[in-house]
């Protein structure tokens, strides 16, 4: 059924950790297939790229603490999103992140439909 996925507020930081995109798949291949039914915020790799950087787990876990009601893991790494309740507190979870991170950057997700 058509509906449409909120819009979100986002904080993505990308930490000075090089993941090599053919690893992530390598580990990923190595995994057992996924199981469940998919959430909104899920990204398959993520168990590999964790496996590929650890480090990548402490940086979602303080976006938690800073806020986030969802982490995730950006497309194969290393970049992680936090989800906020508004570009204000995705803002504020960014400051004591950013000196340490390549990029850290707010962004707004507009609203988007979505057919089943």
């Amino acid at each position: 059924a058509p509906g449409r996925c909120p819009e979100l507020h986002v904080a993505i930081v990308a930490p000075e950790i090089a993941l090599s995109t053919a690893r992530v798949y390598r580990a990923f291949d190595r995994l057992p297939p996924p199981r469940g039914a998919a959430a909104l915020y899920r990204n398959d790799l993520w168990p590999a790229a964790l496996a590929e950087a650890p480090r990548l787990g402490r940086l979602a876990r303080s976006l938690s603490a800073l806020g986030a009601s969802a982490t995730f893991l950006c497309g194969s790494g290393s970049a992680i999103a936090g989800v906020f309740a508004d570009g204000a507190a995705a803002r504020r979870a960014l400051a004591p992140l950013a000196p340490t991170a390549r990029l850290a950057v707010a962004a707004r997700i507009p609203a988007i439909p979505v057919t089943g």
